[in-house]
């Protein structure tokens, strides 16, 4: 359900400001990454740090980023009705270091600075592996009390942080806190209300697009979520195994293990690009096919981990994919699909 427990009735000299570390992951796509920092930046009643971690981009991603932190580089935005929220640039140069691992990172304090912190993840780790290497990096530092995992394809609203962390501030049994989505394209047109419902026989999903839901979400969706730094040292972090998709719901899953609770807050509202860098889209016939092949295996792994008795249905619905697929002659496709079942099979759960 979303958080309504009460927070803009709360002044805010009775709410402590913590420091929020902000994690973007960036993979080919530093011109998304560039407009996402430049509402980032523009974030109101927060305090906070920012990383990019870079999952061994081919086009030089942080060189551009670097160069726009020294003002030498603007990325127009690509809506100009969302120019608000990033227009015009920011004051710059902005301060940044740079590591060329997450391991060197880690061994440098840089507690509770504000400097644009660039990090080499070094391979294409995914969406759970690189950003594992940012919550890894702030874990190490002792300023920070909350993170941001955000996604580079989004521009956010100058609040949309503050109300989560006002959420988590009066609710401590709050681990993780989501926000609502909206297209970045359709303004107006709701993506997801804070997360998602998870079907056992199908491992199917469909967003929540209710402010006020029935039931709560089973997860929230990764394209903002706000952990804190408890939930990360008590529930770990993303299984890594999953590379891309459903490790949102599984790290959902062991948040409840360890007694933390979730919700969304609506007011935190991000306009999100969707599928910029997987190539993720709700019609099937279009979307890339990696993100088939990630969607399929990763439905049988979590399915086996904790639904194995639902393990023929979901392969069942899976095997429907193919054959419509097949219908269309995308003969490519099915092979995907019926690989990426093989390999949720291989990969071993614990």
């Amino acid at each position: 359900m979303p958080f309504r427990a009460g927070w803009e009735n709360v002044s805010n000299s009775e709410i402590k400001r913590p420091k929020t570390g902000i994690l973007l992951l960036n993979w080919n796509g530093w011109k998304d990454t560039i407009e996402c920092l430049e509402s980032v930046y523009r974030l109101e009643r927060v305090d906070f740090g920012v990383v990019v971690c870079d999952n061994d981009s081919q086009d030089s991603s942080l060189d551009r980023i670097q160069d726009w932190a020294n003002g030498k580089l603007i990325a127009p935005p690509t809506n100009p009705a969302l120019e608000q929220f990033t227009s015009p640039p920011i004051p710059k140069p902005i301060a940044t270091r740079r590591f060329d691992s997450w391991q060197a990172a880690v061994q440098t304090n840089t507690t509770n600075d504000n400097v644009l912190t660039l990090i080499q993840t070094g391979a294409n780790l995914g969406f759970a592996g690189g950003n594992n290497c940012g919550l890894r990096y702030y874990l190490a530092q002792s300023g920070f009390d909350y993170v941001w995992l955000l996604n580079n394809d989004t521009v956010v609203s100058p609040d949309a942080l503050a109300v989560m962390v006002e959420a988590m501030q009066i609710d401590p049994s709050l681990g993780i806190v989501g926000s609502q989505l909206r297209d970045y394209m359709r303004p107006d047109r709701i993506q997801v209300q804070g997360g998602k419902y998870y079907s056992v026989w199908s491992a199917r999903v469909r967003a929540n697009l209710e402010q006020q839901p029935v039931r709560p979400v089973d997860y929230l969706d990764g394209a903002s979520l706000l952990v804190s730094r408890a939930f990360l040292s008590q529930a770990g972090l993303m299984d890594e195994r999953y590379f891309l998709y459903f490790e949102e719901l599984d790290w959902s899953l062991a948040a409840k293990k360890s007694g933390f609770r979730q919700t969304f807050v609506p007011e935190s509202v991000i306009f999100h690009k969707e599928g910029a860098s997987s190539g993720t889209n709700q019609n099937a016939a279009l979307r890339g096919l990696t993100s088939e092949r990630f969607l399929v295996r990763n439905r049988i792994l979590f399915t086996r981990r904790y639904h194995r008795w639902a393990t023929p249905t979901v392969t069942l619905w899976i095997l429907l994919t193919a054959i419509r697929a097949a219908i269309r002659s995308d003969w490519k496709r099915v092979e995907v699909i019926l690989k990426a079942i093989m390999e949720g099979y291989r990969v071993g759960t614990r």
